[in-house]
C-alpha cells in the first residue's frame, strides 16, 4: 500500500508538473505566434516600402512619396498664367518699359498703359479716374514717391502673381493683361492710399 501511495504521488507529482509544463509552453507558444505576428507584420511593411520605391515612375508619386523629384521646374514664362498672361517674355518686356517710363516721367505714354476706369487717392480722397487726360493732370499726386520706388525697385521676375494680376511690391501697383485700351497689358490697380 505504501508503494502505491508513492506510486500514486509520484503520477500526481508528474502529472502536476506535466500540466505546469503545459502551461509555460502554452504561454511560450503564445509568446512565440505574437512574436511571429509582429515579425510577418514588419515583413510586410518592409516588402511594402521597397515595392513603393521601385514603382515611383511618375513626378507626383514622387512627390506624394517625399521623394526628391526628377522632373525641371515650369519655365520662368508659366509662372504668369495663372493671371491669364501666356506670353511671359511678352509681358516682362511691357514691365520694363512701364518701369522706363516712369523713369523718364513720361506721363502721357504712362497714361497709355492704365485701363480705365481706375480708382486711386487725391489728395487723401477716393477717386475715379476716367480718361489719360484725367491721369496725366493727377499724375504726380497718383504716382507718389512710395508707388514709384516700390515700381522702380520691383524685378519682374520676383513679382507676385495671382488670378488678380502682377502685383508689384506690397500691392501699390497691379498688371493685368486686357483687351482694352492701347496696350496689350496694363496697370488695373494703382494704391496710393496715404499711411
Amino acid at each position: 500500500m505504501a508503494n502505491k501511495k508513492v506510486i500514486i504521488g509520484a503520477a500526481l507529482g508528474v502529472l502536476l508538473a506535466l500540466q505546469a509544463g503545459c502551461s509555460s509552453t502554452k504561454v511560450n507558444n503564445n509568446k512565440s505566434a505574437q512574436q511571429k505576428t509582429i515579425e510577418h507584420t514588419a515583413s510586410k511593411q518592409e516588402d511594402k516600402q521597397k515595392g513603393t520605391a521601385n514603382e515611383l515612375n511618375t513626378p507626383s508619386q514622387q512627390v506624394n512619396s517625399g521623394q526628391m523629384q526628377n522632373t525641371p521646374p515650369p519655365p520662368d514664362n508659366d509662372r504668369y498664367k495663372v493671371a491669364g498672361i501666356d506670353n511671359g517674355s511678352e509681358f516682362e518686356a511691357a514691365f520694363k518699359q512701364v518701369q522706363e517710363l516712369v523713369s523718364k516721367g513720361d506721363k502721357k505714354v504712362v497714361a497709355e498703359y492704365i485701363r480705365y476706369p481706375i480708382t486711386v487717392y487725391i489728395d487723401g480722397t477716393k477717386t475715379e479716374i476716367k480718361t489719360e487726360d484725367e491721369f496725366v493732370k493727377n499724375y504726380d499726386k497718383i504716382l507718389t514717391g512710395k508707388v514709384k520706388t516700390a515700381l522702380m525697385n520691383q524685378k519682374v521676375k520676383e513679382t507676385f502673381v495671382n488670378y488678380k494680376g502682377v502685383m508689384v511690391g506690397q500691392g501699390e501697383v497691379w498688371f493685368t493683361i486686357t483687351e482694352e485700351g492701347k496696350h496689350k497689358y496694363s496697370i488695373h490697380g494703382i494704391n496710393n492710399q496715404p499711411d
